[in-house]
């Protein structure tokens, strides 16, 4: 179950040393609005006065207010958590970062050191500016279950059913019907405005009390299909706008699933590939195929060897997809899967609860929303359309991924039963769009390269191609790092290809 949520983006945060981050700024406690005219209506939020609290860490803080429902703007309202870090040099504007997900923290980006993989150019040029989008973390956070059990039971509870079969897919839909509606029940009616058009609309009130007339943006993965967004309600705005490990423009759809299982399979036949070259340490025999028959074989006999961790729950096939594929974002990460396949093996599960709670945001027992706010996102923006049958979607799966995809499957029924009608999109603008960067890796096992590709073409932006492995790409590669300084810093509109190499 655990994996039909995950199997959505996430950015890999790469931590540095506050220390390291902070760089040399001088206090600076304000910022002035645009002044800019709009709807009266929404007049007010675009005039607000900030109050910015200067933290220990060396960032600066704030609270920016916005309507719940932005077609209703004299309504209820919400706070959206805002960080900034004050560049290291003279600063020229700022640059609104949003680490992917749907459902990552912005405000954890920064805190915890994630934009040590901004490039120091970069961190010079530009404020480093983040949040928390509405529903997530700080920022009227949604909640779907009150207790630890209760989310244990939606996202560790084994699904009694054989995956594929008729009794599986009412299962299923039954479970995701419970989750909607304890989700409608927790949250109450902030739940249908937690799409990513809003959080866009939101983006731009920020955009406006930061001072920028112009967006200047950085989103990684799922933040590059808030970009796209963005772009779409705002085309005139846009400034310079760098989307690293692309969504396609139609976003996370099945088609996208389909296509995202084939990566992570892809993926995991490169480690395995890897790992038998090295006899001493690998888990399994043989050649590449052997082992990945042994890996398999592993995954889907955890259903019935009633392995526990040290709190009572208990290990099932779909956590170990969970806990496999959360380390296939990065090469580095490669010898910790082999450690997973290695204490299963020894009847461990340890590891593999650790990572798989760490992809659910369950700390010391306790859950961040991630989850919650990610499932809200995905059906209320429309990319999980309903599958032809359960049947079709879980076939289409396998037929992606024959070690993983019976266990990223969900029967169709994940946004099926969501209480809310799908946002519509206006569409693009592209006349009166600057020139954006999109930028894909060619081995890229969460969102393959084709999205980058799509995306770049459908916002007529420049395409910056890195020939290798893993999950976004600046910050990670020179020749990477020097496109989009050129483009962030130097105001150097990218041609329509640049190709790189790991």
């Amino acid at each position: 179950m655990s994996q039909l949520v995950r199997s959505a983006l996430v950015a890999v945060l790469v931590a540095c040393s506050l220390a390291a981050c902070a760089g040399g700024s001088t206090p600076r406690l304000t910022s002035t609005p645009t002044g800019e005219d709009g709807p009266a209506n929404v007049e007010r939020f675009y005039t607000q006065k900030l109050t910015w609290v200067r933290g220990a860490d060396n960032l600066d803080s704030t609270k920016v207010t916005v309507p719940s429902d932005w077609a209703h703007p004299d309504g209820d309202t919400i706070s959206i958590a805002v960080v900034r870090r004050a560049s290291s040099g003279a600063a020229s504007g700022s640059l609104l970062i949003n680490p992917g997900g749907p459902g990552q923290s912005g405000v954890d980006f920064l805190t915890q050191g994630g934009d040590g993989t901004i490039t120091a150019a970069v961190r010079e040029r530009y404020d480093l500016v983040s949040f928390d989008p509405r529903g997530v973390g700080r920022s009227a956070p949604v909640r779907c279950y009150r207790s630890t059990a209760e989310n244990d039971a939606w996202l560790y509870g084994p699904v009694a059913a054989a995956p594929g079969t008729d009794a599986w897919a009412s299962e299923l839909e039954a479970r995701y019907r419970g989750h909607a509606d304890a989700c409608l029940s927790t949250s109450g009616k902030l739940l249908e405005h937690l799409d990513s058009a809003s959080t866009a609309r939101d983006m731009d009130v920020i955009r406006a009390l930061l001072g920028d007339k112009r967006l200047s943006y950085l989103g990684y993965s799922y933040g590059t299909f808030l970009g796209t967004v963005y772009a779409e309600l705002f085309p005139s705005k846009v400034g310079r706008m760098v989307l690293d490990g692309a969504v396609g423009p139609d976003g996370p759809s099945r088609a996208w699933r389909v296509r995202q299982a084939a990566g992570f399979e892809g993926a995991f036949r490169s480690y395995l590939a890897d790992c038998v070259a090295d006899t001493k340490t690998c888990p399994f025999t043989g050649g590449l195929e052997s082992a990945r028959s042994q890996a398999a074989t592993l995954i889907s006999a955890a259903d019935s060897r009633a392995l526990e961790a040290p709190d009572g729950r208990r290990l099932t096939s779909t956590t170990l997809v969970t806990a496999i594929t959360s380390y296939l974002y990065d090469k580095q990460l490669w010898p910790q899967v082999t450690t997973l396949f290695a204490a299963v093996k020894r009847k461990d599960v340890t590891p593999v609860f650790d990572a798989a709670d760490a992809s659910h945001g369950r700390v010391d027992g306790s859950y961040s929303n991630v989850d919650d706010a990610q499932v809200a996102v995905l059906c209320n923006d429309r990319p999980l359309e309903p599958a032809p049958s359960a049947s079709d979607e879980f076939q289409g799966l396998v037929a992606a991924s024959t070690t993983f995809g019976a266990y990223l499957s969900d029967g169709g029924a994940l946004c099926g039963t969501w209480p809310y009608p799908a946002r519509e999109r206006p569409g693009l603008d592209a006349g009166t769009l600057p020139r954006t960067l999109v930028i894909g890796t060619t081995e890229d096992p969460a969102t393959p390269y084709e999205q980058a590709r799509s995306l770049a073409a459908y916002l007529t932006s420049g395409l910056v191609t890195l020939t290798g492995y893993g999950h976004t790409a600046y910050g990670r590669d020179d020749c990477v790092n020097r496109a989009v300084e050129q483009y962030l810093v130097d105001g150097r509109r990218p041609s329509s290809h640049v190709q790189c190499r790991s």
